[in-house]
């Protein structure tokens, strides 16, 4: 028990009584190791001049925090500093390392699962194939702070399982031995309670809160690699992310030209690595899969001459094609354009050039005299749907399903001037 001379000390009168000795002792632990234990409720007390329920009032925040907790009855020990856990496609292993915390990981199970026995995993990762399933026990300095179920396709990485239970990075991996390189992933997190089973391996109560995080995560190609389930105990993370306003995101610095036949390889590429990334919730596994390169190649090579309609590319800065758009006349309303397609390499997402291709797409067809211009979207890609409507595109009550498709789309229209567009913001999305 610490002395009461280690007692801190509120100075000023500000405040509420609880919240300056919710301070005092917060400062205390910053030069407290974890697990050493704080002065009584009386020798706060006394120290402060303030009531015991006023103490008490002051630490139940702090447990709320989890940064105290009680141990053998009433009496309080420090927690152990939370680990900040960065939104952004990184290794758990190098986040912990960075903050000079010793990773460590306990393999609890690896089983092979067909669709049968996980629908949600196989559609996420766009397969019928069977899939590799394996459960780990996430350490820091010893300590169980998480609890990963990783999904992967079985065929493609069958004897993973044994490099991670040696606890190297999965991401480490797939660029090292399987010459895999990450482009981007999807992310949902939620609040849950841990089950008893759960609980038990990560040293907490039956049903208490946890962060559950679910990631999709695809190639540069656009192609599914990983569906990953965790429960971080939310004692010891905390989420951190950067944000900034929508209207300071950085200008795009691929420039637009007409697209020709000779681009027709690199469109297919976009395409079909666009098309697996946006819609494994939208359509189904088989749909995904419909595109061939060679077979894609050609249809885009004859899109491009197509009289009357325009295929625009935006252009990386190693020449290769990084998004493109097509439009022309609607089809079904004379005297209306039309935005046909806009697709983005996933590897360049959050650069906005999605939002400029739809941008000079829409101004284009204003210069031609087209007062009104719409687009077809799923009806299931709610954000695509909430990008265009930012635009000013709104739907008109028309739908349909395409039979190579089988999902429902949307028709949207946005009527009127089309020059306010030069001040808007979208985001990239594919339309059909």
């Amino acid at each position: 028990m610490a002395s009461t001379s280690s007692v801190p000390t509120v100075d000023g009168e500000a405040g509420a009584k609880h919240e300056l000795v919710y301070g005092a002792v917060l400062d205390l632990l910053t030069r407290l190791p974890a697990g050493a234990a704080l002065p009584s409720e009386r020798e706060l007390s006394t120290a402060h001049g303030v009531s015991r329920p006023t103490v008490r009032r002051a630490l139940m925040l702090l447990e709320r925090e989890g940064r105290i907790r009680n141990e053998h009855g009433r009496r309080r020990v420090t927690m152990a500093s939370k680990i900040d856990l960065p939104l952004l496609l990184t290794s758990l292993s190098d986040d912990m390392r960075a903050r000079g915390i010793t990773p460590g990981t306990k393999l609890i199970d690896v089983s092979r699962l067909n669709p049968r026995r996980d629908e949600a995993a196989h559609r996420a990762l766009g397969t019928d194939r069977e899939l590799l399933r394996v459960e780990r026990l996430r350490l820091a300095d010893g300590e169980p702070v998480a609890l990963e179920v990783l999904y992967v396709t079985a065929d493609r990485f069958d004897d993973i399982s044994a490099s991670l239970d040696l606890g190297q990075s999965f991401y480490t991996l797939l660029h090292t031995t399987y010459g895999v390189e990450l482009g981007s992933a999807e992310e949902t997190i939620e609040a849950v309670a841990a089950d008893a089973r759960e609980a038990a391996l990560l040293g907490i109560p039956a049903r208490t809160p946890v962060l559950l995080l679910s990631r999709r995560t695809v190639d540069s190609a656009g192609s599914p690699i990983e569906y990953v389930r965790s429960l971080y105990r939310a004692d010891r993370f905390r989420l951190v992310s950067h944000l900034v306003p929508a209207a300071s995101a950085p200008p795009v610095a691929h420039p637009l030209r007409t697209a020709t036949p000779e681009d027709a390889g690199e469109l297919a590429r976009v395409f079909i690595a666009a098309w697996r990334a946006a819609y494994p919730d939208v359509l189904d596994p088989d749909v995904l899969e419909m595109w061939e390169p060679a077979a894609t190649e050609a249809w885009m090579r004859d899109l491009v001459d197509v009289p009357g309609e325009a295929t625009v590319a935006a252009i990386a800065d190693d020449g290769s094609i990084s998004g493109f758009t097509r439009y022309g006349a609607d089809p079904d309303e004379p005297g209306s354009g039309q935005i046909y397609s806009v697709y983005v390499d996933p590897r360049h997402k959050r650069r906005r050039i999605g939002q400029t291709l739809v941008r000079h797409a829409v101004e284009t067809l204003g210069d031609q005299g087209f007062r009104d211009v719409s687009l077809w979207v799923f009806e299931a890609n709610g954000a695509a749907r909430g990008l265009y409507a930012s635009l000013g595109f709104v739907p008109d009550g028309t739908g349909r399903v395409e039979a190579e498709f089988r999902a429902p789309e949307i028709r949207m229209v946005r009527r009127g001037d089309v020059a306010s567009t030069r001040s808007e913001t979208v985001a990239s999305a594919r339309t059909a």
